[in-house]
C-alpha cells in the first residue's frame, strides 16, 4: 500500500489528500502561516444562514472584520471590534448592537435593526418574515403565528388610554381592538358591563364604514393552579356574528356578555382546578361582511377547465344551483353544457 511521508515531522498518511491537509492545519514546520491554519480550525456556523446587515439599510452588505480593528458601516458608523464570550463582540452606536461570529473564512458581523424596519434575507423558501416580531416564521405555522398572543403583543396600536388596535389588514376590512377596563375585578359580568359603551362605539364606526360586519369577542384573563403554582393565560370567546345599521347592538352586546359569562363558570367548576386571577382585556374582532349572492353562469379558470372534469351549466338565469343539481341527476339529451339537454329544474 502507497504511503505518503511529511518532509518537515516524518508523519506518514495513507493518501496525498490526508498529508496535504496535515501540511495545511497541523504541521508547525510546514510552510503555511499560523493564520492560515486557525482559519481552518474555526468551526463552521451551524443553523439558520448568517443574516447580512448594515446600518444605513437593515440587512445590507456583509461586513467581514478582525479582533482588534475597526469596523465602519457605509452610514459612516464607527464602532470597535472587541473580543467576547461566544466569538468577537462588536458595539456600535445606540439603536444597533453587533455581533461578530467566527466564518470560515474570515469574521462575519451581523447587526440586529429596528422590527419595523428589518426584511427576511435568510433565503428559507420556507419561512415567511412577520414585521410586528421581526423573526422569520416557519410557513406551515405562520397563520397560528398571527393568532398567537406574543405576534398580537406586538401588533397593538394604541388609540386612546383604554383601547388598542391590532394592525388591521386587507385594507381595514379586518381590525381588531383591545379594551381594557379601569374597574379592578374578578366578576366578568361587571367587567364586561363597565367597557359596554366603549364596545359598542367601536362596532359602530365599523358598521358606519362597511354598511355590515361580522363580529365576535374574546375575553382574556389570567389564570392559576393553586396545586402546582403554575399561571396561564386563557380565554373566552363567542361566535361570529352579523351587524347591520337595523341590529339592535345593546342587545346584541348582552348575550355576548350572557355567554361569556356562562363560559367562564362552566370553566372554573370543571376539574380542572384553574382560578381566574386578574382580568386582562377584552377583544373585539371585526370584519367586513360580504354576503354571496345569487349568480348567472360564470366561466371556469383555464386550469379547472382544461382537466374536462367540470360540468358548468351555461345558464342565463340566477339559478347556477338548480341546474348543477339537475345537471347531477339526469343525463343530457344534447351538450353537457347546454340547460335544453335536461329538463327544467321547476318540473322536478
Amino acid at each position: 500500500m502507497e504511503s505518503y511521508t511529511c518532509d518537515h515531522c516524518n508523519n506518514t498518511y495513507s493518501s496525498r489528500w490526508n498529508l496535504k491537509r496535515h501540511q495545511a492545519s497541523s504541521c508547525d514546520g510546514s510552510g503555511e502561516s499560523s493564520s492560515k491554519r486557525a482559519r481552518l480550525r474555526l468551526p463552521t456556523p451551524k443553523g439558520r444562514p448568517i443574516a447580512n446587515h448594515d446600518s444605513s439599510h437593515p440587512r445590507g452588505m456583509q461586513s467581514t472584520v478582525r479582533p482588534g480593528m475597526q469596523c465602519t458601516t457605509q452610514a459612516g458608523l464607527s464602532h470597535q471590534v472587541l473580543p467576547g464570550p461566544s466569538g468577537v463582540q462588536c458595539t456600535t452606536q445606540p439603536g444597533t448592537s453587533r455581533q461578530v461570529l467566527p466564518g470560515p473564512s474570515d469574521v462575519q458581523c451581523t447587526t440586529e435593526a429596528d422590527p419595523s424596519d428589518m426584511q427576511s434575507t435568510t433565503g428559507d423558501i420556507n419561512a415567511k418574515y412577520c414585521p410586528s416580531c421581526a423573526r422569520d416564521i416557519p410557513t406551515k405555522m405562520f397563520s397560528a403565528h398571527l393568532r398567537s398572543l406574543k405576534h398580537k403583543a406586538h401588533s397593538w396600536k394604541p388609540v386612546d388610554a383604554s383601547v388598542s388596535m391590532n394592525r388591521s389588514a386587507f385594507g381595514g376590512k379586518i381590525v381588531s381592538y383591545q379594551v381594557v377596563s379601569d374597574l379592578k375585578t374578578l366578576n366578568v359580568e361587571e367587567y364586561l358591563h363597565s367597557i359596554k359603551l366603549k364596545t359598542i362605539n367601536l362596532l359602530e364606526q365599523q358598521i358606519f364604514k362597511h354598511t355590515s360586519v361580522k363580529a365576535n369577542v374574546e375575553l382574556f384573563g389570567i389564570y392559576i393552579l393553586p396545586t402546582k403554582e403554575k399561571r396561564d393565560v386563557k380565554s373566552h370567546s363567542t361566535a361570529n356574528k352579523v351587524f347591520t345599521i337595523a341590529s339592535d347592538l345593546s342587545k346584541d352586546y348582552d348575550d355576548f356578555v350572557t355567554k361569556i359569562s356562562v363560559k367562564s363558570k362552566e370553566f372554573a367548576e370543571r376539574e380542572s382546578g384553574w382560578v381566574l386571577e386578574q382580568i386582562l382585556y377584552l377583544e373585539i374582532n371585526i370584519s367586513k361582511y360580504n354576503p354571496l349572492r345569487a349568480s348567472s353562469y360564470i366561466p371556469l379558470p383555464k386550469v379547472i377547465a382544461s382537466k374536462k372534469a367540470v360540468v358548468n351549466i351555461c345558464n342565463t338565469d340566477n339559478c347556477c344551483f338548480a341546474w348543477s343539481i339537475v345537471a347531477a341527476l339526469f343525463s343530457p339529451q344534447g351538450r353537457v353544457t347546454d340547460t335544453k339537454s335536461y329538463p327544467h329544474y321547476s318540473s322536478i
